[in-house]
């Protein structure tokens, strides 16, 4: 964890912002750019060889997390069908630090234009929403989605205990009838 020393009262303030702010986008910026990456101690899993279903009362299991793990060749999120959203069930052992993040890396196509949004969920409630997602890659060809897990915007990190991350297709129908296929992200530490 990066500790940011105390501001002396003389220390300047760019507009609003304090040098720690300025440090904290700085480092929130440079989390993006990793997320496009597979973490380099990442194991690797194939989608198909998850048990469960992918549904929400079924979701596919993936244990205990620690470290980096990729899920490969996770299949197209469907409009219509009963997979626009698929459900991934995971536990922490402790709380997430900073730069931990879960997410869905993509490659949108001509026709695969909409994308996998990730949301994380605990029992029926949602922990952080989609829309706190950040993308990674430049519209319109996007490359993936990520979640990021400390530090939250309802403040402290994201705590040791069971949750689900939902990954869906939002997007209309008249716009994409499906994702492209993606791979599952996940980078605790």
């Amino acid at each position: 964890m990066i500790r940011m020393p105390a501001r002396p009262s003389s220390a300047p303030v760019v507009g609003r912002l304090t040098r720690g702010t300025v440090a904290l986008v700085a480092l929130l910026a440079a989390l993006v750019t990793v997320a496009t990456t597979t973490p380099a101690d990442a194991a690797t899993r194939s989608c198909s060889g998850l048990s469960g279903d992918g549904s929400y009362s079924h979701p596919y299991r993936l244990g205990t997390v620690r470290g980096s793990i990729v899920i490969r060749r996770c299949p197209p999120l469907i409009s219509g069908a009963g997979y626009n959203t698929a459900y991934f069930s995971f536990a922490l052992s402790s709380t997430a630090r900073p730069t931990s993040y879960i997410g869905a890396r993509f490659t949108l196509g001509r026709n695969t234009r909409s994308a996998v949004n990730p949301r994380l969920l605990r029992g029926a409630l949602t922990v952080i929403p989609s829309s706190a997602a950040e993308w990674t890659g430049s519209g319109p060809n996007y490359t993936g989605r990520y979640l990021y897990l400390a530090p939250l915007a309802s403040g402290g990190n994201l705590r040791a205990g069971g949750y689900t991350l939902a990954v869906g297709k939002l997007d209309s129908p008249l716009r994409s009838t499906s994702t492209p296929s993606y791979d599952l992200v996940l980078k605790i530490r």
